[in-house]
């Protein structure tokens, strides 16, 4: 879990990303927020930020849960075929940006009806 400041509210907000399958919070491995300029670290080590960008990562984090969730749902569970599929997917979106990552997996799930 990775907590935010509100430096305009001095609200702390808890953002979190978990992967079902190991029970890790990866949200610093996905979002790399230690490289956003409008981020500081406060003597606590919570991420300082205004509003605007921490809705970001609230975002953020709510579309790669998803794909987590989608991801492990489907391996888990799905027919080979739609594994293959799957795979196809992770594949292709390895050379997407951050922001558009997880859209992009969660657009091939639906359209290919994997889940």
């Amino acid at each position: 879990m990775t907590n935010f400041t509100n430096n305009q509210t001095n609200e702390t907000i808890n953002i979190s990303v978990i992967d079902p399958a190991t029970g890790a919070d990866c949200i610093n491995d996905l979002l790399q927020i230690e490289h956003d300029q409008t981020i500081s670290l406060d003597e606590e080590f919570d991420w300082v930020a205004d509003s605007d960008t921490i809705e970001y990562y609230q975002s953020m984090s709510s579309q790669y849960q998803t794909v987590y969730d989608l991801i492990y749902e489907i391996k888990q569970f799905a027919p080979v075929l739609q594994k293959e599929k799957l795979e196809k997917i992770l594949a292709d979106a390895q050379g997407y940006e951050t922001n558009d990552w997880a859209g992009y997996i969660i657009k091939g799930i639906t359209d290919n009806k994997l889940v």
